[in-house]
């Protein structure tokens, strides 16, 4: 061996991090001259880190329980069996060591590159400021060079002696408790329902001033009638029910009758014993009034009418007016309770149809449009709003019965099923024909399955055109920005060509170099024949086609998408009207041209789905004129709310704080339980509208946007936000009285307030903050989906806002918050992404995703924002025509009419006019 050439260990090629450790040493200086000059002493070096870093092992092993957490087996730094120092080979001859010596340059070459591999993978020692875990360990092999021999010496390194004890007293709680995650949110069992029970939503008509009339009607029932034989005897409960109909009718002592009548309908409280019977006696007596169903509903439209219009005796009127709301809102809240159960169809849709025939909950909406603008105290706007929410769960139905309806609508129109299996995805069509395109502009001549997008007339510039379009990556900005391709079209290369490297070596910035895919693919399949044994094994259309073979992952996936493809109820209506409105722009056909195929004509069919679906066309047909008055005052009670504050039960556990806010409690629980009904209203508007029409549904949202519903629904889920854990469990401070509790005052057996409340499953909980806070989010939702131009006036911190609520575990809670994300997150940052990565992430867990969906990043920003204010515009001019054409004498109520002479001589003559 030649003198003065160094011998050197051969690199050895493996993923152990002490291999790693060992070529980095030499890189980068870790291994001192002296070891690097003394083969003993390397030696001896290396077996004393070898223990080192092996008890470095077991402490973590022993202490934290890590377990087998390194792809190794276990240990942080590489194999176990690796922990003896690499053996020295002997080479007997020069032309073996000139060879090693050969390899060993030309591995150090091609590894220059990878100068810091330590720092690519991340040192092992928790602290990036310290080095490797191979300078401590050599550190510490220096600091106790004389203490090699030593069993007993502590390798560990150096730490205060206050960390080193919250250390211990960590590895001890981890030993107790045996997980070492936690979920930070509070799970809730709770589902949201449209109508809990009778217990829950009775009391929600009375304020504490209201229980006066309690007093009152008991006294005039039991100074004509007997409380016991009534409860005891049917039939002469229904000869005084016959009785008090009949003198109403007859305008004979009204004060007593109604007030008898609410007694009835009230339960008979003065001989109950418990809740229980006082509710099984509420169903019972309200059964009997519905013979005689249409004197009280025309007495409740006398009355109210009277409040409305009325220039004297206002406060008499008042009263009899509040007397008759309660009758028929107890009678309300049983049809739905018992509908909600199933029981008595038959008797139920009776009394619906005449709620129906009577127009009852048209003329609480033109009611409400009245009092916006000429409001008066005796109208009691309050509880009309309540009345009319539970108008609405009787006539139209809750969400239980509304998934009843939508699958006899599905049918008849003959919409496909969608499974609720997790693997049946599915895709629009308009995202088919972003991909058709894609394909097509890569492989020119695959021809894919057509897409059932209905085509547009003579391509023109229709402003419907802005309402769906199809955004193909090829066409995308990002995509445009991509340079051509390297080679010509004409002369492809064999293989694809490296990536560009970048003009300045060393630099860190990351870059991304993607094919442009506007360009046709540059590379032809090898097996132009299909004699490749790949091919022969595939039947797929396109194989075993010479040249214009296509590539079977492309097959696959245009095969997949297509059998995929959902249309929706509300995709056809869409496309049916907007057909009709380019057939006008054109001048193709009449306005009065129209079709029904969408239209609800159900007179023929007896059934209830079809007779739910009539009373919403006749609701939309009549109440098209009041629907923004009725927006605007749900809305304005909702901004009310700003202004409630909570009281926490812990602030304010003294009698004398308590006397003190009681007017204060007493006031938010009358606007908390009107907001919880406006919240309701407007929401089961929306669903059942859209069931019915998307452009109903799509006419009402546009109303609701234009009265300011983001700002308001955000300024209140701000509010809520501060002690939003403490409402969701009922920590908040509550008005103590109750319809029951004043019940209970006039029988002397009437105990039992707490007990035997079966009804409510849910007592801990504050069910009406739950339900408003849902309502709020799934309001925001549907006025901001698929709205590029609404989602803008979404607040900048509506992200920090939406995880506050999702700080508590409920799906029906996650749904409208995760949606939210979905539609807002490709207009965000990466900052954002990062900082709101829980809210993505709960997408991809809780929510549907479509076939092909890459909402995070793949839209089309530029696009998207550049057409948002032309979709809008085209919505509203799609909207005008809609209601125009099916609804004229509506919207001519409005102040649109139709030009008495289209023809072009009058337009000429307009125009020669008007500059005239």
């Amino acid at each position: 061996m030649p003198e003065g050439v160094k011998t050197r260990s051969p690199l050895i090629r493996s993923i152990s991090s002490k291999d790693l450790r060992r070529k980095g040493g030499r890189r980068n200086g870790y291994l001192s001259p002296e070891n690097s000059s003394s083969k003993d002493v390397s030696d001896s070096s290396s077996e004393a880190e070898e223990h080192l870093l092996q008890d470095l092992d077991n402490i973590l092993y022993k202490k934290l329980h890590l377990g087998e957490t390194s792809p190794n087996g276990g240990s942080v730094r590489g194999s176990p069996t690796s922990s003896s120092p690499p053996s020295t080979h002997d080479h007997s001859d020069d032309d073996q060591e000139n060879n090693a010596l050969d390899q060993d340059a030309e591995e150090e070459a091609e590894n220059e590159d990878f100068a810091n591999v330590d720092e690519i993978d991340g040192p092992i020692s928790p602290s990036s400021s310290s080095g490797s875990l191979k300078d401590l360990a050599k550190a510490n092999v220096h600091k106790g060079a004389d203490q090699t021999a030593n069993n007993d010496m502590d390798y560990n390194l150096p730490v205060d002696k206050e960390y080193q004890s919250q250390l211990n007293k960590r590895a001890e709680e981890i030993e107790k408790d045996g997980s070492l995650f936690q979920s930070s949110r509070t799970a809730l069992d709770w589902s949201i329902q449209d109508f809990y029970s009778l217990y829950n939503e009775l009391p929600d008509w009375f304020c504490s001033v209201d229980y006066n009339m309690l007093d009152d009607a008991k006294r005039c029932f039991e100074k004509n009638f007997s409380s016991t034989r009534f409860t005891a005897d049917r039939q002469y409960a229904v000869s005084i029910v016959g009785q008090l109909t009949s003198d109403l009718q007859n305008c004979n002592n009204e004060t007593s009758c109604i007030l008898s009548l609410a007694y009835i309908c009230m339960g008979i409280f003065g001989n109950k014993k418990s809740i229980s019977e006082h509710i099984k006696a509420i169903q019972d007596n309200n059964l009997l009034v519905t013979p005689h169903l249409h004197v009280l509903l025309k007495s409740f439209k006398k009355y109210a009418s009277l409040c409305r219009e009325g220039k004297s005796h206002l406060k008499h009127y008042t009263n009899l007016f509040f007397n008759c709301s309660t009758i028929l809102f107890f009678y309300v809240n049983v049809l739905v309770d018992l509908k909600a159960n199933g029981e008595s169809i038959t008797e139920i849709e009776a009394a619906i149809d005449e709620i129906y025939r009577e127009e009852i909950l048209e003329f609480v909406v033109k009611y409400i449009e009245y009092w916006r603008w000429n409001s008066r105290l005796s109208m009691r706007i309050r509880l009309v709003i309540i009345l009319l929410h539970r108008l609405l769960l009787l006539q139209f139905g809750d969400m239980q019965y509304f998934a009843e309806v939508r699958k006899y609508v599905h049918k008849k129109h003959n919409i496909q099923k969608r499974e609720n299996s997790p693997g049946d995805l599915k895709i629009s069509p308009l995202d088919y024909q972003a991909f058709r395109e894609d394909v097509t502009s890569r492989f020119p001549t695959f021809v894919p399955p057509s897409s059932d997008i209905p085509a547009s007339f003579d391509n023109s510039n229709s402003l419907s055109q802005f309402l769906e379009i199809p955004r193909p990556k090829s066409k995308s900005t990002l995509n445009s920005n991509l340079g051509a391709p390297e080679c010509h079209i004409a002369t492809p290369a064999p293989s694809p060509c490296s990536s560009p490297t970048s003009p300045m070596r060393g630099s860190k910035s990351r870059k991304s170099f993607q094919t442009n895919l506007a360009y046709p693919s540059l590379y032809p399949c090898d097996d132009t024949d299909g004699s490749d044994e790949l091919s022969l094994r595939i039947h797929a259309p396109g194989y075993g086609e010479g040249e214009t073979q296509i590539p079977f992952s492309v097959l696959e996936a245009t095969d997949i998408l297509h059998k995929n493809v959902e249309i929706k109820l509300s995709t056809q209506q869409l496309w049916h009207e907007r057909e009709l409105f380019m057939k006008q722009e054109r001048g193709w056909g009449s306005m009065q041209e129209s079709s029904s195929d969408f239209l609800y004509y159900y007179d023929s069919e007896d059934n209830r789905e079809a007779r739910t679906m009539v009373r919403i066309e006749e609701f939309y047909r009549k109440c098209l004129p009041s629907l923004s008055s009725i927006a605007y005052v749900l809305l304005q009670t909702m901004e009310s709310n700003l202004n409630n504050r909570a009281y926490i039960r812990e602030d304010t556990r003294d009698e004398s704080s308590e006397s003190q806010t009681a007017s204060q409690l007493e006031i938010i629980r009358s606007k908390e339980i009107v907001l919880k009904s406006s919240c309701s209203s407007l929401f089961l508007l929306m669903k059942w509208l859209k069931l019915s029409h998307i452009l109903k549904f799509e006419q009402f949202c546009v109303i609701l946007h234009d009265y300011k519903l983001i700002s308001i629904a955000t300024s209140l889920l701000n509010t809520y936000a501060g002690k939003y854990q403490e409402r969701v469990f009922g920590k908040v401070l509550q008005s103590k009285h109750s319809f029951w509790k004043a019940c209970s005052s006039y029988s002397a057996e009437y105990d039992d307030i707490t007990a035997d409340l079966a009804v409510s499953n849910n007592e801990e909980l504050d069910l009406r903050f739950l339900n408003t806070a849902v309502y709020l989010l799934r309001l925001l939702s549907k006025v901001t989906g698929c709205k590029t131009q609404r989602l803008k006036e979404l607040p900048l911190a509506i992200g920090t806002l939406l995880k506050t609520f999702y700080q508590v575990f409920n799906l029906d809670i996650y749904q409208p918050i995760l949606k939210i994300t979905q539609e807002l997150t490709p207009f965000k940052n990466k900052k954002w992404k990062s900082e709101h990565m829980d809210l993505i992430s709960g997408v991809y867990l809780y929510r549907r995703l479509k076939l092909s969906d890459n909402w995070v990043t793949g839209k089309d920003i530029t696009g998207e924002l550049n057409d948002a204010c032309g979709q809008e515009i085209a919505l509203r001019a799609l909207l005008q025509f809609y209601n125009f054409l099916h609804y004229k004498p509506s919207i001519e109520h409005l102040g649109y009419h139709d030009k008495s002479d289209p023809s072009f001589f009058s337009k000429e003559a307009e125009i020669l006019t008007s500059v005239h």
